[in-house]
Parts: structure tokens; C-alpha cells; sequence
């Protein structure tokens, strides 16, 4: 039992040693790219220093009780940690370019950002290009935006959101009539923002009914947030 403990232990001070090299990279990337709150930098910090210390900390006392106990590490272990290895390596290459380019554009265009907008209803700008803008951070739109953009000398308008989930009546058995639960609506407003002097061009609303026991669903995934900013301009 005790053998097995030791393995055990030995699995996961490597798990967690891993994890925590990956965390270092990304915190990393987002110091040095810039723009991300300090809020965030610091949770990030935190749980980056606690896998490094439970990792590095669980390696010495694996190695401190191996020796006393001669145990041997079996054949499937090295395996394992090379396959959650590579997976880790997936992960960065994936996590990594995403967190770079989202702090490029936070970086450039942060100067840009004003408590309050100088203006309403103004014009959009010609040939529209855009990036959003949430919780003190920039991110570049996915694809399915034809006209959004990743170089941040290309944007001229921001696309700001506010999002909440509210009660819209009730679910019931079909059989019986009765309620099975509270049926909610996802509410979120968009805030079209000209980036030269941040002025409001337009504040749009949109609504989608959810599914039964669905807490919330992706703002930026809604099929009406995805049809509007797809006709910016037209």
C-alpha cells in the first residue's frame, strides 16, 4: 500500500510540477504583452506559485522516501506523464498565441478607452473593423466576424457587451401542468464604440430564450449578437 501511495504521490507532485510550468509560461506572455488588470495577474500568479511548490515539494519528499524505501518507478508511469506532456504542449501552442495577440490589441488600443463616451449617435466609420472590449480587456473576434480584424492598426470601432441572465416564466410537465423550473432569458447589449474618440455610434439589445436548466450560454456564440455585427455598415 504504502508503494502504491508513493507512486501515487510521485504522479501528481509531476502533474502538478507540470501544470505549474505551463501557468509560469502564460503569466509570462500576459506581463510582457500588457493590458491584462492586476486582479487577474495576480490570481494567476497565486496558483502558478502554489503547483510549483506542491510539485517541487511532493518531488523531494517522493525522493526522500524512495531512497529510504528502494522503490522503483513502474514502466506505465513514464508513459502517462509523456502523454499528459504532450497534451500540456497542445495546450500552450493552442492558449498561448491567443493570450499574445489578445495583449497586443489590449496593449495598442487601452489609450484609446475613456470613462465616459464623448459623444452619441454618431457615424460609424467607413469600412468598419473591430475588436471587443470586456471587463478592462481587448479580444480579437473569431472568423465568424466578417468584420473583425487582429491587426490593431486596422480597428476603428470597439464592440463593448453587458450581459445578464433574467426569469421569463416557468417550464412544465407537459402530462401534469406542473412548474419543473424557472425558465430564463440571456440578456446582453452591445455598445458600438467609434475607437478615435469614443463616441457611441449604436447600442443594440439582444435576447435569447434558454434551455431547460441552462444557466447562461456563450454572449459571442448568440446567433442575433453574430447576425448584427456581421451587417455592421450595410
Amino acid at each position: 500500500m504504502k508503494k502504491n501511495r508513493s507512486i501515487v504521490k510521485l504522479v501528481l507532485s509531476l502533474l502538478s510540477l507540470m501544470v505549474g510550468i505551463v501557468w509560469t509560461g502564460a503569466l509570462i506572455i500576459v506581463t510582457f504583452s500588457g493590458g491584462a488588470p492586476i486582479w487577474r495577474l495576480l490570481i494567476l500568479l497565486v496558483f502558478t506559485v502554489l503547483f510549483l511548490f506542491l510539485g517541487i515539494r511532493g518531488l523531494l519528499d517522493w525522493k526522500k522516501t524512495s531512497l529510504a524505501e528502494g522503490t522503483k518507478i513502474p514502466r506505465a508511469v513514464p508513459i502517462v506523464l509523456g502523454v499528459v506532456g504532450v497534451l500540456l504542449v497542445i495546450q500552450m501552442a493552442l492558449y498561448f498565441p491567443i493570450a499574445a495577440r489578445n495583449g497586443r490589441m489590449t496593449r495598442f488600443l487601452k489609450p484609446y478607452v475613456q470613462e465616459d463616451y464623448t459623444d452619441e449617435n454618431v457615424k460609424l466609420p467607413e469600412n468598419p473593423r473591430f475588436v471587443f472590449y470586456h471587463n478592462g480587456s481587448f479580444t480579437v473576434p473569431s472568423k465568424r466576424f466578417i468584420f473583425g480584424t487582429d491587426d490593431p492598426s486596422q480597428v476603428n470601432v470597439v464592440v463593448s457587451y453587458s450581459e445578464s441572465v433574467s426569469k421569463n416564466g416557468i417550464w412544465v410537465d407537459s402530462a401534469t401542468g406542473k412548474k419543473v423550473s424557472d425558465a430564463r432569458v440571456q440578456n446582453v447589449t452591445l455598445y458600438v464604440i467609434r475607437l478615435e474618440d469614443w463616441a457611441l455610434v449604436d447600442e443594440v439589445k439582444c435576447h435569447q430564450l434558454l434551455k431547460q436548466n441552462e444557466n447562461g450560454v456563450n454572449v459571442l456564440g448568440m446567433s442575433e449578437v453574430e447576425n448584427y455585427l456581421n451587417s455592421l455598415g450595410q
